[in-house]
């Protein structure tokens, strides 16, 4: 039996060049540095969320941008994620069952936000910041066009910006 020689994969999947296999939209491969030696690069893959694109695209502001993440950050707080930049989640001296403090406070964050949006608002905004949902999977969930879902997405990310005061 003969062998034909082939080109190595590398963790991140087949390369863009690959006609064979289509490359997933939401994925991005680029260069980083190594965590483990700094001076060396790597080549990693990560997913972009869809608001992403858009503001690259210059769809939406920053602020939009901003609101979107927060967004996302706020539901995955309340839903029991312990990381947060400042400290471990808090707990009362002696509480072993329950909600944190820092899910309740994301909790009424996150009611407050959607009371604002209405429920058809929450369903974009759940499908953007939490799902990471591209405008032509947001449009197909709703059953409008792609053009539709964008207008959609920029009004209720604006109406988040607007509601925390994400200011230029």
């Amino acid at each position: 039996m003969k062998h034909r020689k082939t080109a190595p994969q590398s963790d991140i999947g087949p390369t863009r060049g690959d006609t064979r296999i289509p490359m997933r939209p939401d994925v991005e491969v680029r260069d980083r540095p190594d965590i483990a030696a700094p001076l060396r690069t790597v080549r990693g893959a990560q997913r972009v969320p869809g608001y992403h694109r858009l503001w690259r695209e210059g769809s939406i502001t920053d602020q939009q941008c901003n609101a979107a993440d927060r967004y996302g950050v706020l539901a995955a707080r309340a839903s029991g994620a312990v990381w947060r930049p400042d400290g471990p989640a808090v707990r009362q001296p002696g509480q072993t069952y329950g909600p944190t403090e820092m899910q309740i406070d994301a909790t009424t964050r996150l009611r407050l936000a959607r009371a604002v949006l209405g429920r058809h608002g929450t369903r974009i905004a759940d499908l953007v910041a939490i799902d990471g949902a591209s405008t032509e999977a947001v449009g197909k969930a709703l059953g409008t066009s792609c053009h539709m879902a964008r207008g959609g997405i920029v009004a209720v990310l604006e109406r988040l910006a607007e509601h925390w005061k994400l200011d230029a």
